[in-house]
């Protein structure tokens, strides 16, 4: 009985056995034969490290060489397109790919806006009124050096103008005579008839304080020290207007006077805010010429 049971151990140890070699070849084979399976991190490092197809950059590439070469493609046109302008350019044209054009026009709101926005802010500045002692360096502090700040700024904008040289116009009589020296200033004789030519940008030339002139010349007004009728400069910012489209009143960003520092004035209008002072002057300074800030070039 006991080699019986003995006998019948070995035999079910022995299917056991032949059981577990048959799946563990079953499984070599499948690995080898099977797909493989990759983790996420082996792909992407793959990916970073493995060449550019060659096939596949050809293939763009073919793509974007059809879409430039193919006749009567969109692109070809667009091209032919630019080639054609390009080799019609003339002289002229040419020539305004170095000049600019006219930036700004006087009466164009951007210059209005650029212009208020500018004068404000050197307003907050608070520029103290400081007239330049020999020796000293200019730091345009006086009613034409304040003026110079303003033309300084539109000329680095808009280079398309003629400005007066800081160096060569440095006082009032000097900005006056260059102006003129451009078919650029206009004489005032009647102030009340002349107002119109009052606008943002216009450059304001006034005389000696309380002093009335009347039938001025053009040499009369560029006369210098010491017969000279001009004594301070300022810029109009804004006008108002009355029902009539006229103008009745401007503002002024200026260098007014010692002990005050550069800002905006409103009492410059047709009914004067004192009796006797004249119109649309400087309180009791006359006006006596007019400019444009920005003056074509000839």
């Amino acid at each position: 009985m006991l080699k019986q049971t003995l006998m019948k151990s070995k035999t079910l140890a022995s299917y056991a056995a032949t059981l577990l070699i048959g799946l563990a070849l079953g499984f070599l084979l499948a690995r080898s034969v099977g797909p493989k399976v990759k983790s996420p991190v082996a792909e992407v490092i793959q990916e970073k490290n493995e060449p550019t197809n060659k096939a596949d950059t050809t293939t763009v590439r073919s793509e974007v060489d059809t879409t430039l070469s193919s006749p009567g493609s969109a692109r070809e046109e667009e091209l032919a397109q630019q080639s054609a302008s390009t080799s019609t350019t003339t002289k002229k044209d040419a020539a305004s790919l170095i000049q600019p054009t006219l930036c700004y026009d006087q009466n164009d709101k951007q210059f209005r806006q650029d212009l208020l926005v500018f004068t404000q802010g050197l307003e907050r500045d608070s520029i103290w009124y400081k007239q330049r002692k020999q020796g000293e360096p200019d730091l345009l502090e006086d009613c034409s050096g304040i003026f110079h700040r303003v033309k300084n700024y539109f000329a680095s904008k808009c280079d398309a103008y003629q400005y007066p040289d800081v160096s060569t116009t440095r006082d009032t009589r000097a900005l006056a005579a260059w102006f003129h020296e451009q078919e650029n200033l206009v004489i005032i004789k009647d102030p009340a008839q002349q107002r119109n030519l009052i606008k943002p940008g216009t450059v304001m030339f006034f005389g000696i304080s309380e002093k009335v002139y009347n039938d001025l010349s053009v040499e009369r007004v560029l006369a210098p020290r010491p017969q000279h009728v001009i004594m301070h400069v300022g810029i109009v910012t804004d006008t108002e207007l009355d029902n009539d489209g006229n103008v009745k009143r401007y503002t002024m960003f200026h260098g007014r006077s010692e002990g005050k520092v550069a800002s905006s004035t409103y009492y410059h209008q047709l009914d004067p805010p004192k009796a006797g002072f004249p119109k649309f002057g400087n309180w009791n300074q006359q006006l006596v010429a007019m400019a444009s800030l920005m003056t074509p070039k000839r």
